[in-house]
């Protein structure tokens, strides 16, 4: 009888262990990080840039995005126009610049790559200048 309560016992705690095991590698996410950016192991870097207009000087208060199939980031530029995505991981992004307001329409659009040969990568957005947006299509 001792023999078995043992053994129910050493199963239970071999259970709980490998259970354990499972979630800590869950927890650490896809794969293993071998810090070139091609298996999603979890490389991050920053996408960072600034918004300018038809005569390059900056646009304050653009709404910037980066996108992705699963998710989206929005910023606002500063005053100088410069704009920070930080602790994005390693991947390939749609950036899209517009400012809501007279002067300005349409959206600027650029592909931007995180890896480790860019991870950091500065992009400039220029704006269309122009008076009223062109009404949208009926």
């Amino acid at each position: 009888m001792r023999t078995k309560a043992l053994r129910t016992r050493m199963a239970a705690l071999v259970g709980l262990a490998l259970l354990l095991a499972l979630a800590a590698g869950c927890a650490s996410g896809p794969g293993t990080d071998s810090g070139d950016g091609s298996n999603g192991g979890g490389s991050r870097g920053t996408i960072s840039g600034t918004v300018v207009n038809a005569s390059d000087a900056p646009v304050e208060g653009a709404t910037v995005t980066i996108n992705t199939n699963t998710a989206g980031n929005v910023t606002t530029t500063a005053a100088n126009g410069a704009f920070s995505f930080p602790n994005v991981l390693f991947g390939t992004y749609i950036v899209s610049a517009t400012k809501a307001s007279t002067g300005y329409f349409g959206t600027a659009e650029q592909s931007v790559t995180l890896n480790a040969q860019s991870p950091s990568p500065q992009i400039t957005l220029k704006l269309q200048d122009g008076g009223t947006p062109p009404p949208p299509p009926f």
